[in-house]
């Protein structure tokens, strides 16, 4: 009886440190939102379109990590660190490309094995690295070698 009721108290207070914790990384985005007010999606899309880069994956881009932050029209930021900010790890950082290129209308499939998430840390580093896959997988259509790394 003692054993269960110490197990049951370990358990609630594991469980309102998650939920302690959780209020808290809201909390810090929602201050990063309101310290970031007035930045909008299309200074985010000139941004990168300004660089050479399609709007098509910026907006992509910038549609995902709204999501993915937890706060309504969180305003995302080019150099934005994505273990910083967003708290992604590596496999999360896959992920993200692979529905960043699938809203962004990609063709093919991002094969997760041919990137090193470890050189992708900003946001930019995404938008990037979606365009230069969408660039070669287009020169693959075009009959030539798809390569990566």
């Amino acid at each position: 009886m003692a054993a269960a009721l110490l197990l049951f108290a370990a358990l609630a207070t594991f469980s309102g440190t998650l939920l302690v914790v959780g209020e808290l990384l809201r909390l810090r985005m929602r201050w990063l939102a309101f310290r970031r007010r007035g930045e909008t999606a299309d200074a985010f899309e000139r941004y990168f379109v300004q660089r050479g880069h399609p709007a098509r994956i910026a907006k992509s881009t910038y549609s995902y990590l709204q999501r993915i932050a937890g706060v309504r029209n969180f305003p995302a930021r080019p150099h934005d660190s994505l273990v910083d900010v967003y708290g992604l790890g590596q496999d999360e950082v896959l992920d993200m490309l692979c529905v960043v290129a699938s809203m962004s209308d990609c063709d093919a499939v991002l094969d997760e094995r041919a990137h090193d998430g470890a050189e992708i840390q900003t946001v930019e580093d995404v938008v990037r690295t979606v365009a230069r896959l969408s660039v070669t997988q287009a020169g693959a259509r075009r009959g030539t070698t798809l390569r990566f790394g």
